[in-house]
């Protein structure tokens, strides 16, 4: 497909850390379900992080199930949406295997030095953007 990428030499050697042992909430496993048993475009908030002190400019992070560009399909996604003045700028889609993979390299294996470098790169660059027609579901997962 390609060549191997880079490995980035910091001489800091990784630090194995177990992700929680905890069972998933009922809350959780139910929005799982209604998510592998539909092909209805559905989101539900995560949590959402404020970027001023008021709160109406925010990262709001949602799971669910997504459309694709054309609409023609859905899929099991994560959304990034930016809100800016209470309103709506734009939501970042990813597939939520992807996402896993990110999580679990994250929360597993990486060391704090790893995830900055992550964390700058990523900073560094902007995506295309879309709004997702979906239908959110109020409140947020506990």
């Amino acid at each position: 497909m390609g060549s191997k990428p880079t490995p980035i030499k910091d001489g800091v050697k990784p630090t194995p850390t177990s992700a929680p042992e905890e069972k998933p909430s009922q809350t959780i496993l139910n929005i799982i379900e209604k998510v592998k048993l539909t092909t209805e475009p559905k989101l539900w908030r995560l949590d959402s992080m404020p970027l001023n002190e008021d709160g109406s400019d925010r990262v709001e992070i949602l799971i669910g199930r997504a459309p694709t560009r054309d609409g023609s399909r859905t899929f099991p996604a994560v959304v990034l949406r930016l809100v800016r003045g209470g309103n709506v700028v734009r939501d970042y889609v990813m597939s939520a295997v992807p996402v896993a993979y990110l999580l679990q390299y994250v929360l597993e294996f990486a060391n704090t030095k790893k995830i900055h470098y992550l964390y700058d790169f990523s900073s560094a660059f902007k995506t295309t953007s879309r709004v997702v027609n979906a239908e959110i579901e109020e409140g947020e997962v506990e």
